[in-house]
């Protein structure tokens, strides 16, 4: 079996760009004269396309990191009991409760403002 140069290999990737042709006739001519290549130099297009799988290189899938855990269900629930009285919230605690609802653990100082905010609203609602 033949192995096809450079040359060869980059003369039949420009033949067979012509079998996008939006004219049946050039498609056709392409594919009789990319068969016609191959022969001249002993090949069939099982042989040519094994030497071009040959020929990749495979490499190892990159490792991604795992994707984070939701957010705990326990503060999801925390910020929508707090979510379901918009009237006593301000607008920057409004604006707090949404942005931790895309994170899956609060920081202490997260924490302590959540925890003023459940008292405040227990407070309020006489409990």
């Amino acid at each position: 079996m033949a192995e096809l140069s450079t040359s060869d290999r980059s003369r039949l990737a420009s033949i067979c760009g012509m079998l996008t042709s939006s004219h049946a006739g050039e498609r056709a001519a392409a594919a009789l004269k990319a068969t016609e290549f191959l022969q001249a130099r002993g090949l069939t297009w099982r042989e040519a396309l094994d030497q071009a799988e040959a020929r990749i290189i495979y490499l190892p899938m990159p490792a991604y990191p795992r994707p984070e855990p939701p957010p705990s269900s326990k503060l999801q629930e925390t910020i929508a009991q707090l979510m379901r009285r918009p009237e006593q919230l301000t607008e920057w605690e409004h604006s707090f409760l949404v942005s931790l609802r895309r994170q899956r653990r609060t920081t202490p100082k997260q924490a302590t403002i959540l925890k003023r905010l459940v008292d405040r609203m227990k407070a309020e609602a006489g409990q």
